[in-house]
């Protein structure tokens, strides 16, 4: 058969624009398949929980269990001042009373040395060295279940040295102390104990600039008027991250103990720990609506009305506070991530549960950007949490901020924050969602029941 015109062979008219036509297909086949594949999982996360504990350090509570599972960064051993390790002992159920001021985190850290420890108030040779000591899983159950299955992140500190009080300011502004030097507000006699915020008539450390002189100022955050301290007061407004998520209608509460609650029996010192009275923006406009009843959390976690943020701050004897129980304290913890787990939002859930400060309690890592900031626990738990996962990423509580803004599609409350890690690591939306896990009661040993009723700790617990 002889060729047609241009050489071709008669019917290949036919073949080569179908061929052609089937190499158009398969390339935008490549190339849609190429984009699908660069495009990351929408985040399925419409609910973010952060159950927020009282003063322990890493090593405190997950450097054994760490060290024994070669999981992730845990130590057995603390340095002491001298240069000389000792063992990171058992302590008993009841948190011990070691100092964790400003000047403890100082001293503590020790320019990044981590052996000072034992020089701090509780923690010397007279005290048995009662800052050395470390949990076993044995003594927070729930606390180490939940790290074995879900996300452990061994780099997580504090936003600052500072104890309880500057720690829950900074995890409302994105690191922003306002000038406050993080120091607890100090009771003075004749004035009732309210908390530690705009209703408590108290003063806390204060400076206009760094390096300007310290002067007690009220221990609260103005309106942008100047209105909330109880008296008049050079402190400024600043923006807080519920500013930022109604600003974006997105929905939050503050899961805390109110005054109220003293009727129920728990003492009225967890109070100081609520974010919102710190802020008069929150305490007296119409936000103080997000404040609401620490066990409210069960009922919105049972009944699918979970807000899009949440804070659960403890009351004191929840707290796992020097002072409190541990066991008390993981059932806590067991109840609310079990109430979580089993509620019909569990698929769009991430709960974050970790501590405002160390305690004073020995960690051995000192914070990489060269703050006297001690490690503290963290574990992230959600169906999208990497299973039996570590977390080696520097972060710290400015962290919570920056998930939670990139989560909603916030703007930064400051440059600490806009900069912060934002535990994207620690998830994995393509994923098969990860199950509930059981979560347990354990019973509270009597002996240490009744130390805590003998020596209970001050009503003003810091």
């Amino acid at each position: 058969m002889s060729d047609g015109p241009h050489g071709l062979r008669p019917g290949a008219r036919v073949w080569v624009p179908a061929l052609v036509a089937v190499l158009t297909l398969a390339l935008l086949a490549v190339a849609t398949a190429g984009s699908d594949l660069a495009a990351p999982p929408v985040s399925p996360i419409r609910h973010i929980v952060v159950i927020l504990q009282e003063n322990h350090s890493f090593d405190n509570l997950l450097g054994r269990w760490c060290h024994r599972h070669h999981r992730c960064d845990g130590a057995v051993r603390g340095k002491l001042s001298s240069g000389k390790l000792i063992p990171l002992r058992e302590p008993s159920d009841r948190v011990g009373f070691v100092g964790h001021s400003n000047q403890a985190h100082r001293r503590s850290w020790n320019n990044g040395a981590m052996d000072g420890f034992n020089r701090v108030p509780g923690c010397g040779a007279a005290h048995h060295f009662g800052c050395y000591v470390q949990y076993r899983p044995r003594d927070i159950p729930n606390f180490a279940h939940l790290a074995r299955r879900f996300v452990v992140a061994d780099r997580m500190f504090e936003s600052n040295g500072v104890p309880s009080w500057g720690s829950h300011l900074e995890l409302a502004t994105g690191g922003n102390m306002d000038g406050f030097t993080g120091r607890n507000p100090v009771h003075r006699p004749g004035i009732p104990r309210n908390g530690w915020g705009c209703d408590s008539l108290l003063d806390a450390p204060w400076r206009a600039a760094p390096g300007d002189p310290i002067r007690m100022e009220p221990s609260c955050v103005p309106d942008r008027a100047g209105n909330g301290p109880y008296r008049a007061s050079p402190v400024r407004w600043v923006p807080t991250i519920m500013d930022r998520l109604d600003a974006a209608s997105v929905s939050w509460k503050l899961y805390t103990l109110l005054p109220s609650m003293a009727s129920q029996g728990y003492p009225i010192g967890g109070y100081g720990w609520a974010i919102c009275p710190t802020f008069a923006d929150c305490l007296y406009t119409r936000q103080s609506a997000n404040n609401v009843p620490l066990f409210n959390v069960l009922k919105d976690a049972s009944a699918g009305t979970l807000p899009n943020f949440a804070v659960v701050t403890p009351a004191s004897k929840l707290s796992q506070h020097n002072g409190y129980s541990m066991l008390t304290g993981d059932n806590y913890i067991g109840q609310i991530m079990s109430a979580l787990m089993h509620g019909p939002e569990w698929n769009s859930t991430a709960v974050i549960i970790t501590y405002d400060d160390f305690g004073g309690f020995y960690d051995h890592v000192p914070s990489p950007n060269g703050t006297d900031a001690i490690r503290l626990p963290f574990v992230v738990v959600s169906p999208w949490a990497k299973p039996g996962y570590t977390d080696h990423t520097y972060g710290s509580l400015d962290s919570i901020d920056a998930f939670v803004e990139h989560t909603f599609g916030l703007q930064p409350l400051t440059a600490r924050d806009a900069k912060a890690y934002d535990l994207h690591n620690a998830f994995d939306f393509a994923q098969s969602p990860q199950p509930a896990v059981p979560m347990t009661r354990t019973p509270i040993p009597r002996g240490e029941l009744r130390a805590i009723r003998r020596h209970p700790p001050p009503p003003d617990v810091t």
